[in-house]
């Protein structure tokens, strides 16, 4: 439910000369509401702060001169147990939402994430820095979904996935932070200052973010509510008329859907538990219901494994340290810095790009660039000498170097450019183009379809089990890698994400279904049916889909025969970008 369940903002019912309020708006008049979701998403930036913080902080602690000595698993696990608080986070969001609101929960989650940082940055043990990791994790996992509820619920409909984007972008920003601090000071002083930048967002959730006007409804809080609408009312129309006409709707729509509030029909008011006891009973019985919601969970779960597996968020964690595997003639920490650059620039670049080409396209196209992309850097990190011997702690064992077939004399010389090492630039710039790349669908179209393949009774829900199983995915990938770049060499992990990344192309091209366009009517009627997206069968119509989810049946259009020499499953019209519902929430690192 959000507040363009009512006419929408900036519109009149009875505008019949087209003055004041006009059914379209440029986006000044409607800043207000921009501001607010913009101050919202600035959880974010402290959110890629501290992702970029453990690729600072686990090279300097290694240093053979470091206050804190640590060995190669615990700092496996500095980087991975913040992935492990994540579900027990989102339980914890969904409580201090419903009881205390959407803005009032981001202010509550910035508190661990200061005495989490606080606590790294004076921290005179391992264990100590630990502690601190835990805390910032929970932080992150409590905020990071009440940021794009509150996006959904103030936003105008034709401006909500612009501004649910603009937080991995703000993300973006945050880690280029962490990655160009670390580059100028040590790894206390970048904590210091992921203090300073959690009070961005603390600043502008105090000034710039009037609470949830949705939220206050459904908790009977109408005065509130009313003034909530008032500063969030567009430029050009009265305040007092946009207020009092948005609270009706709300109002009538919570009635509607029975989500309880202080306008129900009884007069009574579901505590917050209730709703969150209600909400969450409902949800976890229609998630297994039936096969349009069970198949795109197990569909899901593969994609998000073979995300994780990539490497795509492996690199962000240990940046700086895996320039230092691959032997690159570029400085560690400024490839890194570069690293977050390119994070920044590409999430800019792939908002239109999600709009021209469709999911798949996009994903096939990023993980092939990607499998490319660390093929060549695994050859030439193996052909270039001592490379085997620079892979992570493989120095550690003499048995591990036995195994690896690195080249000297002239061929390596020839190979590698010489003592001068002119191929050395290859590895580093193979990298960075798998960032690029990995932005562009890998990374990010995951997190579209999971908003984009469920039906709308099961998407709350469904979506926080994917999350749940993602991070738990992320910290497996996480756990593992130093101990897979002992064993298997830098060029062993490389090749490993490439072959993870060929076999992302593969599921992809046979099964992934594509969603651009497609109404979410078409999507949960492809699962009702069919399983392979590869194939001749047409999707079925709106009428076969009602019949088969036991609705009555509308009246049936013509889809149109199918296409001879077509290989794809969905042979549908098209229908215009944004079909899928606007109250889908997208939330990812």
């Amino acid at each position: 439910m959000t507040l363009s369940d009512g006419p929408p903002p900036g519109t009149r019912k009875d505008d019949e000369d087209g003055e004041d309020c006009g059914k379209k708006l440029s986006l000044r008049p409607v800043l207000p509401q921009i501001a607010a979701c913009i101050a919202a998403n600035s959880f974010y930036l402290p959110d890629g702060a501290v992702l970029g913080y453990s690729a600072i902080l686990i090279p300097q602690l290694e240093l053979p001169d470091s206050e804190i000595t640590v060995t190669r698993l615990q700092t496996a696990w500095l980087t991975s147990l913040m992935m492990l608080v994540v579900p027990v986070g989102e339980a914890v969001a969904v409580l201090l939402m419903e009881r205390w609101g959407r803005v009032r929960a981001l202010q509550l989650a910035l508190v661990p994430f200061v005495m989490g940082s606080v606590v790294i940055a004076v921290a005179d043990s391992f264990d100590l820095i630990l502690v601190g990791k835990v805390l910032v994790g929970v932080s992150l996992a409590v905020g990071t979904s009440p940021a794009s509820i509150y996006v959904t619920e103030v936003a105008r409909p034709d401006l909500r996935g612009a501004l649910i984007t603009a937080g991995p972008l703000i993300g973006a920003a945050g880690l280029l932070v962490a990655y160009a601090a670390g580059a100028v000071v040590a790894w206390r002083g970048v904590s210091w200052c992921c203090c300073v930048v959690a009070a961005v967002p603390l600043l502008l959730l105090t000034f710039c973010c009037p609470e949830s006007p949705v939220w206050l409804v459904q908790n009977g809080q109408l005065d509130k509510a009313e003034q909530s609408l008032r500063r969030l009312a567009p430029g050009g129309c009265s305040k007092d008329e946009y207020a009092a006409r948005e609270l009706q709707a709300l109002v009538l729509t919570t009635r509607r859907r029975g989500a309880g509030s202080g306008a129900s029909a009884d007069g009574s008011v579901p505590t917050w538990w209730t709703r969150c006891a209600r909400s969450l009973k409902k949800g976890t019985a229609a998630i297994m219901d039936g096969r349009g919601s069970r198949r795109p969970l197990y569909l899901l779960c593969v994609l998000m494994f073979l995300q994780q597996f990539s490497g795509a968020y492996v690199l962000l964690f240990y940046a700086v340290t895996f320039f230092q595997d691959v032997q690159s003639s570029v400085d560690d920490y400024t490839a890194a810095a570069l690293v977050g650059l390119l994070r920044l620039v590409m999430a800019v670049v792939t908002l239109p790009l999600l709009s021209r080409f469709g999911r798949r396209q996009l994903l096939i196209m990023s993980a092939a660039v990607m499998c490319a992309s660390m093929l060549t850097s695994g050859f030439f990190s193996r052909r270039w000498p001592g490379a085997a011997l620079a892979a992570g702690s493989a120095l550690e064992s003499l048995d591990v170097l036995d195994g690896l077939d690195v080249l000297d004399g002239p061929d390596a010389d020839g190979l590698a450019g010489g003592a001068g090492g002119g191929a050395r630039w290859v590895p580093p710039l193979c990298v960075l183009v798998y960032v690029c790349s990995s932005c562009v669908g890998v990374l990010s179209v995951p997190w579209i379809l999971a908003a984009e393949l469920f039906p709308q009774r099961v998407r709350g829900t469904a979506q926080a089990v994917i999350l749940s199983l993602a991070h738990f995915f992320m910290f497996a990938a996480l756990q593992t890698y130093r101990e897979l770049n002992a064993w298997l060499g830098s060029d062993g992990v490389q090749w490993l994400y490439a072959s993870v990344c060929a076999a992302t192309v593969l599921f992809v091209w046979l099964v992934v279904p594509e969603t651009q366009g497609r109404t979410e009517e078409q999507i949960e009627g492809f699962f009702l049916n069919h399983v392979l997206y590869l194939g001749r069968a047409r999707c079925p119509d709106k009428a076969e889909t009602a019949a088969e989810a036991g609705a009555p049946r509308p009246d049936v259009g013509d889809d149109g025969a199918d296409k001879q020499g077509d290989v794809f499953v969905l042979q549908c019209r098209e229908e215009p970008e944004g079909a899928v519902g606007d109250d889908s929430c997208v939330t990812h690192l």
